[in-house]
């Protein structure tokens, strides 16, 4: 375990290192709840015609986060083009019986789908919908059972609650976005500096050691590494976040610690092929921002043009941000396998490409 120590005390040595590796991540995940990350207060115009009590609260509850209006079908649609309204739904008749019945209910809604404003009300009509529907398992198709339950709902703010756990879900997926960046960032770099410095290597091999256990310890400490800033983040988010964040640890640190190994085995590959192939001292590091973007980690993937959609399915970024949003979105293990199984064979593949064809290590 030489090269192991030596390198870990190396990097950690390093003030630049730490604070990249700890601090910046913190740091971020705060400053998502400090400076304003959400929408401005979007305008939602809305066409009721099954005009019931349960309508009448389903619309209170979008004007608690959002700008309402009521007008016809030809108005939204044409607000919609003209940009004048962000969103726009149409509950047709019997909306209200198909709910309390258990039965699909119609509502249509009316978007531009180039801005991704739209998400955030999908996901307060989802919250408040499932709820809605939970209530009306519960009573049965009874009409007053479901009123009752639903009245006791809203006088204990149940409804809000479940609102700001779902605007909580939306920061930390951010703060995780950029997690995903910076873990990409620090691999990339301590890579390049741990594998690129010849004298530090002719220094270990003057004991004897293979090129196999020299490879393979030096990427038992850069992913150790990777699941300390992991680890950090988490923690912050767990202070910040409390029990929302609790809800979906297990799943997140299953699919982060995967990422971690993801992210050291394609800095070893870049740096392989950097070493092999380009034969200057180019840091691979520039490539995280554009990855990052192909990744989805400013943005949704959705919002791309369809050759960047495609292009972004071979990226390992991608997995691990949709895995993000499947997570915290509740989903059971078997999707989140999916995510976590690309990314192991990305781990494969670049360390198969990365390690195993390496013949030398000092030149």
């Amino acid at each position: 375990m030489t090269v192991f120590l030596f390198n870990m005390k190396r990097i950690l040595n390093r003030k630049r290192a730490i604070l990249t590796m700890f601090i910046v991540p913190v740091i971020i995940s705060i400053l998502v709840v400090k400076v304003n990350f959400n929408e401005p207060r979007l305008k939602v115009a809305i066409l009721d015609k099954d005009n019931t009590h349960f309508t009448d609260i389903f619309i209170n509850n979008l004007n608690n986060s959002y700008k309402t209006e009521k007008l016809d079908e030809d108005k939204i649609s044409g607000g919609i083009a003209s940009g004048e309204i962000d969103y726009g739904i149409i509950i047709d008749k019997g909306f209200t019986k198909k709910v309390i019945d258990n039965e699909m209910p119609n509502i249509k809604v009316i978007y531009d789908n180039k801005n991704d404003f739209y998400e955030a009300i999908n996901s307060n009509i989802s919250v408040f919908m499932n709820k809605a529907n939970e209530i009306a398992l519960k009573s049965n198709e009874n009409y007053g059972a479901f009123y009752s339950k639903l009245d006791k709902l809203i006088a204990e703010n149940k409804f809000k609650t479940l609102v700001v756990e779902s605007s909580d879900r939306k920061n930390i997926v951010i703060s995780l976005n950029f997690l995903v960046m910076l873990m990409l960032y620090n691999a990339l770099n301590m890579t390049n500096r741990v594998m690129n410095d010849k004298k530090e290597k002719i220094r270990t091999f003057a004991a004897p050691i293979t090129i196999r256990s020299y490879m393979l310890q030096i990427i038992f400490t850069l992913f150790l590494l990777e699941l300390s800033q992991v680890a950090v983040v988490f923690i912050a988010l767990t202070i910040e976040y409390k029990l929302v964040m609790m809800k979906y640890i297990f799943k997140l640190l299953l699919l982060y610690s995967t990422f971690s190994i993801t992210a050291v085995s394609f800095a070893v590959l870049l740096n392989y092929m950097n070493e092999t192939y380009v034969k200057k001292d180019v840091v691979p590091s520039i490539l995280v921002i554009p990855l990052s973007m192909l990744g989805g980690c400013f943005w949704n993937i959705k919002l791309m043009p369809r050759a960047l959609q495609f292009i972004s399915q071979f990226i390992p970024l991608t997995w691990i941000t949709n895995g993000t949003y499947e997570a915290l979105e509740g989903t059971n293990y078997t999707y989140l396998v999916t995510d976590i199984g690309i990314l192991v064979l990305f781990s494969i593949v670049f360390l198969l490409l990365g390690v195993f064809t390496k013949k030398d290590i000092v030149s």
